[in-house]
């Protein structure tokens, strides 16, 4: 099931919520931030720092949810 800010995005793609909580609003967030490189590094970096320990364990199913969204 998915989060409240993943249903307000499907039902509109400006809607500007992410939960940093939830691996896919992570990748849209990251996502969203193309086409500025830089920006998607802070992105990541804010994240990082908001999982600390579990990042290691969150980023490789982040990077298979932006994998995803990219097909």
């Amino acid at each position: 099931m998915p989060c409240n800010a993943c249903a307000a995005s499907t039902n509109s793609h400006t809607s500007g919520r992410y939960n940093v909580d939830c691996v896919p609003c992570m990748a849209r967030l990251i996502a969203n931030a193309r086409p500025s490189k830089a920006m998607q590094e802070r992105q990541i970096a804010y994240l990082q720092r908001h999982h600390k320990a579990r990042w290691t364990e969150l980023w490789p199913q982040i990077q298979n949810q932006l994998r995803k969204t990219k097909q």
